[in-house]
């Protein structure tokens, strides 16, 4: 795949995924559902302007080119697959039809970390376990707990700073190797 912002944005178009950034000098480009996004994250909608200069997040571009997707012909189907907990997915169903969203494609990435509903032209709504990820914003669902960017929850100590981005631990640079 091209490195350059106007394959990305083509790519994003087609496969419904939109592409989004922090909003901070050099950050990465990223789909909203990617794992290096926090939820305290103010995320923005990046256009090719606001992208141009920046990389994209190497965990994001198998998303885009669509490559190991599994696509499913219902969403019940999705989160069965996930799995989605039972006493969830209700509560997806009717977030699904209190905001009139309509999808002409159900996936779950390789990733394995959400189920994703969208299209081309579509605003895509990311389905994790927990939560719902729709128009830049997270609906909690029972069962959710805020954590730190992913990984044990505990009392373990850090040995350097987590990054303010996506909260993977700094190495000895300062420099996020995820965020740039």
């Amino acid at each position: 795949m091209a490195d350059d912002v106007a394959t990305w944005f083509q790519l994003s178009k087609a496969s419904g995924t939109p592409l989004v950034h922090t909003g901070k000098p050099g950050a990465k480009l990223h789909i909203e559902a990617c794992p290096h996004l926090s939820t305290t994250s103010a995320l923005l909608a990046a256009t090719p302007e606001s992208a141009a200069g920046r990389a994209l997040c190497e965990s994001c571009r198998p998303e885009l080119e669509q490559r190991g997707r599994t696509y499913y012909d219902t969403l019940e189907r999705g989160m069965e697959a996930l799995p989605v907990p039972v006493q969830n997915r209700a509560l997806v169903r009717d977030f699904i039809a209190d905001n009139d969203i309509r999808h002409g494609l159900v996936w779950i990435p390789a990733s394995r970390q959400y189920v994703a509903l969208g299209g081309p032209d579509q605003l895509t709504t990311y389905i994790n376990k927990y939560s719902i990820w729709h128009d830049y914003k997270v609906t909690e669902l029972p069962g959710y707990t805020r954590g730190s960017g992913g990984g044990p929850t505990g009392s373990e100590s850090r040995e350097s700073a987590p990054c303010p981005t996506c909260f993977m631990q700094l190495p000895a640079t300062g420099v996020c190797d995820t965020c740039g």
